[in-house]
């Protein structure tokens, strides 16, 4: 009498005829794996703490930056947080800045630039035109 087929195997014989099947017995094949994978992590020695883990490793626990390192770091990244908030508060300062559409049109005509780079200038110089043309004319 021949031996048993696994389900595997009789799964690939009868997946020879669509590509659909073959495609369901490769994912079968690749969950069996998975589980496979599961009881082997199940089944690893556990530790206490990951200290412990880490001194078994060779490490100390620690991510390997120094004191001055990490207050570098966060001296950095506070610096990076205030340049945000002043741009912010920035940017709200001038969508505050009120300014007259005929004078943005003016900018455009005579200066030949875009209207939201002249809306811009004109906000950056609190709706003060004369200046305003100066600053486009002198960049």
């Amino acid at each position: 009498m021949p031996p048993k087929k696994s389900n595997k195997q009789q799964k690939k014989n009868s997946s020879s005829t669509s590509p659909q099947a073959s495609n369901d017995a490769h994912i079968e094949d690749v969950k069996g794996e998975e589980a496979d994978g599961e009881v082997e992590q199940e089944n690893a020695p556990k530790s206490d703490s990951s200290k412990a883990d880490m001194a078994n490793m060779g490490g100390d626990g620690d991510d390997g930056m120094s004191e001055s390192a990490t207050m570098a770091a966060t001296s950095r990244s506070e610096a990076i947080k205030q340049r945000a908030r002043e741009q912010a508060a920035k940017k709200l300062a001038l969508a505050n800045v009120k300014i007259e559409k005929k004078d943005v049109t003016m900018i455009v005509e005579q200066m030949l630039i875009s209207e939201q780079r002249a809306e811009a200038v004109l906000r950056e110089h609190e709706g003060d035109v004369k200046s305003a043309l100066k600053a486009v004319y002198a960049a």
